[in-house]
């Protein structure tokens, strides 16, 4: 500017958003390797086109470029770089959830600071989804076979499912009883 004077001007900020997936004790983690999670950005205001660069885990780069409430994919090890952000922008980054796996975030949020990059981290950590009851109907069928007589009406036949180790108390069971229209009624426990 000459004789003029100076301006300054605040350096834009950089955001490095990674992605880290953990197990539970007798989970083999290489199963989640190439198992994509989606993320979204929210950059407040902003309404420029930021370039990226994701490095995935063995250090490969690959270059595009990003809009605000755009998404974006990650792999476990991999980390996006989104480049230029104007310094004061607020950011959120979101995860979209996974079935099996709970997600925690560290600076997820937060302001672009001039000339420093903000370091966001989500981690995954698998861990099977014990339902609460499941319909067996489809996996678990029996029947009684009785030769050389009919079911007399009131016979009954228990069947019981055991494992081998549950207490009695806790085994299923279903008893069969014969009408007198040669229908059965069934009982569960």
């Amino acid at each position: 500017l000459g004789n003029n004077g100076c301006i300054d001007l605040d350096l834009p900020g950089t955001l490095k958003i990674s992605k880290n997936v953990e197990t539970a004790d007798g989970f083999d983690g290489k199963q989640f390797e190439n198992t994509e999670f989606e993320f979204k950005i929210d950059l407040g205001e902003a309404t420029g086109t930021y370039d990226t660069e994701i490095v995935s885990k063995d250090g490969t780069k690959t270059s595009g470029t990003i809009q605000n409430g755009d998404t974006f994919k990650l792999k476990t090890g991999e980390q996006i770089y989104i480049y230029g952000v104007e310094a004061g922008v607020n950011y959120i980054v979101t995860e979209e959830s996974k079935s099996g796996f709970t997600a925690k975030s560290e600076n997820n949020s937060g302001t672009v600071i001039s000339g420093q990059e903000k370091d966001i981290k989500f981690t995954n950590t698998y861990k099977a989804e014990i339902p609460a009851s499941v319909d067996t109907s489809e996996f678990f069928k029996g029947y009684k076979i009785l030769t050389g007589r009919d079911w007399k009406a009131g016979e009954s036949f228990r069947f019981i499912l055991d494992n081998g180790t549950a207490p009695e108390a806790e085994k299923p069971d279903v008893t069969l009883t014969s009408e007198e229209d040669g229908n059965y009624k069934e009982n569960s426990r």
